[in-house]
């Protein structure tokens, strides 16, 4: 019951870049914005986190890229780690979040499955 209500009030949605709210930018023609996801995040009541597997080095381009783009966020958590690491990167921001993220959106179904783990609704964004 308590988890519940903890679930009503969560006000955090969790968002992944690449081939998510943009194509990946490693393709050609890459960073190009996907507007039916941009639209449904920017039209929810919440909080937005971007949880992205890019590095530190790319935060200024990605920061360039997401203001370019019209994403309404708060904040972003680059990966520390090799790219290669991503999901280690993002099961450590699920853990520390928890019970606070209402929804995740991420193109990565082992992510999804991370976040469900820690109880956070995770959905693909080809299904918005």
């Amino acid at each position: 019951m308590v988890a519940d209500l903890i679930k009503e009030i969560s006000n955090i949605v969790f968002l992944d870049i690449d081939d998510t709210i943009v194509t990946g930018y490693w393709k050609e023609n890459g960073n190009q914005p996907i507007q039916k996801v941009i639209s449904f995040v920017n039209s929810l009541d919440k909080e937005v986190i971007i949880v992205t597997g890019r590095s530190e080095q790319k935060r200024r381009e990605t920061e360039d890229l997401l203001n370019s783009i019209g994403i309404k966020y708060s904040n972003i958590y680059m990966n520390p780690y090799p790219e290669n690491e991503s999901n280690k990167h993002k099961e450590e921001i699920a853990e520390m979040y928890q019970n606070r993220v209402f929804l995740a959106i991420d193109d990565n179904e082992n992510v999804r499955s991370i976040y469900r783990k820690y109880g956070i609704k995770a959905i693909d964004p080809v299904s918005i």
